[in-house]
């Protein structure tokens, strides 16, 4: 229940979110208002406006990316660990009568990273973490998917540890550590780089020895025509992923400092 609740509060801190209930808000709490109503409609407006465009999404994923890399510099993966856990998000579950097995997403490049890691000898183990939502049972775990996905990438299915419970960073975490038991773990940690920062915290603090591994990298330095500046729903979509990984670790911060005091 709480992650259902927790993937409502994050739609509605959304750019689309926030669209809907600034409008909604604008034509029912202040109709006898028509200042108030055009500011909250124009508002409304600008900020889908501006999280669409391809110079605010990009700086907003960027400072992630940047991060990731900083934390990945600063703790590479040089021998063997325990376990390669590679997070759910970049397949999408098996739907029965429709597809045989999961379709990789934007984020696939966890699956093709987990797997040259095996294939490199870091472990023997890959831990393939996501669960699913709802209850439709024509659709299948994230982790079955990408156990599938990683057989055809030359990893073992007996060497995959699945994780088919959680559906949150956090509970990745918490269920990871119920598969790989008591003690201090090292693991190499895949994922995408916007999402690495918030993992490797929520990692550690489940009492894993973290070595962070980017993939999925999707700001790049490069030049890009005029055309290419204007708003686009690729740009809503980085932007969303953006801001959730911001309010992710804003979270993570305040109970820190919670816990502190």
């Amino acid at each position: 229940m709480l992650a259902e609740l927790t993937k409502y509060a994050i739609w509605c801190t959304s750019p689309l979110g926030m669209w809907v209930l600034l409008t909604l808000l604008a034509f029912t709490l202040c109709v006898r208002r028509p200042k108030t109503r055009a500011f909250l409609c124009v508002l409304a407006q600008l900020q889908l406006l501006a999280f669409s465009t391809p110079w605010v999404a990009d700086r907003l994923f960027q400072q992630l990316e940047q991060e990731a890399a900083q934390l990945q510099a600063a703790k590479p993966l040089k021998g063997p660990v325990m376990a390669i856990v590679v997070l759910g998000g970049g397949v999408d579950g098996r739907y029965a009568g429709v597809r045989e097995q999961g379709d990789l997403t934007d984020s696939g490049d966890r699956m093709l990273e987990g797997a040259r890691l095996y294939r490199r000898g870091v472990s023997a183990r890959v831990v393939a973490s996501g669960g699913k939502f709802g209850n439709d049972p024509n659709k299948g775990t994230e982790a079955a998917a990408m156990q599938s996905i990683l057989q055809d990438l030359g990893v073992p299915p007996h060497n995959v540890l699945m994780d088919e419970q959680s559906r949150t960073t956090l509970e990745n975490a918490r269920y990871t550590r119920e598969l790989l038991g008591p003690g201090q773990h090292s693991i190499a940690l895949v994922t995408s780089a916007y999402h690495l920062p918030r993992a490797v915290r929520l990692f550690e603090q489940a009492g894993f020895d973290v070595y962070p591994v980017l993939c999925d990298v999707r700001v790049l330095p490069e030049h890009k025509q005029l055309w290419e500046e204007l708003p686009r729903h690729e740009s809503l979509q980085r932007s969303t992923l953006a801001i959730k990984e911001w309010l992710g670790g804003l979270q993570l911060r305040v109970s820190d400092w919670y816990l502190k005091f």
